[in-house]
């Protein structure tokens, strides 16, 4: 996976949950909490849930697995330290899927800090 932050970043005078969606590209954006509060298109379609909805609720109540360590470690999460991992998705009442998930830090201005979350899922061989 390689983030872009352009989508971000060119829109970041519009409120979060407005932000558009620029194609095909899975992502999420929490705070350093997990609290989500941006989705593309996919993002949402991935846990089956609109965007609007998705904005103040918890990203980790989506994944099946690995939830304390993945909890832990979104706090050692920076510009430079990637979080990589592969996890799965719980969508809300459809099966679960296993994704490769990359974690980074990104900023939008009157919000500070905050974790964009990228997702790819992953296909049986």
């Amino acid at each position: 996976m390689n983030p872009s932050h352009e989508s971000l970043d060119d829109n970041a005078s519009l409120p979060p949950d407005e932000l558009p969606d620029n194609g095909p590209e899975c992502w999420i954006v929490t705070d350093r909490d997990g609290m989500i509060v941006a989705a593309s298109n996919e993002g949402a379609r991935l846990v089956n849930v609109s965007r609007r909805a998705l904005v103040g609720r918890h990203l980790l109540s989506f994944i099946g697995g690995h939830r304390v360590e993945l909890r832990r470690d979104l706090h050692y999460v920076t510009r430079d330290a990637v979080l990589n991992r592969t996890t799965v998705v719980r969508p809300r009442n459809k099966a679960s899927r296993a994704v490769a998930l990359e974690v980074q830090e990104t900023e939008l201005p009157f919000r500070g800090t905050l974790l964009e979350w990228r997702f790819e899922p992953l296909t049986a061989a």
